[in-house]
């Protein structure tokens, strides 16, 4: 996931033309208002493997009882 701050919205011209296509092509009778530009602030890694990797490394013994006997 990317954390940013919105530094414009385009509600006319060419991009938003693209965009707009591109959603209705995508999702079918949408509407789309604004096309926001985001300034990147941080990436978060929200995948599965590395946030379990990180949590057992922190908390070693909880883990689920089933875990230990189906191994």
């Amino acid at each position: 996931m990317v954390k940013g701050v919105p530094v414009k919205a385009i509600i006319s011209g060419p991009v938003f033309s693209e965009y707009y296509t591109k959603v209705r092509q995508a999702l079918g009778d949408a509407d789309l208002s604004a096309v926001w530009l985001i300034k990147p602030v941080e990436i978060v890694n929200e995948t599965y493997s590395e946030p379990k990797i990180e949590e057992e490394s922190q908390y070693p013994f909880s883990v689920h009882l089933d875990r230990l006997v189906n191994k």
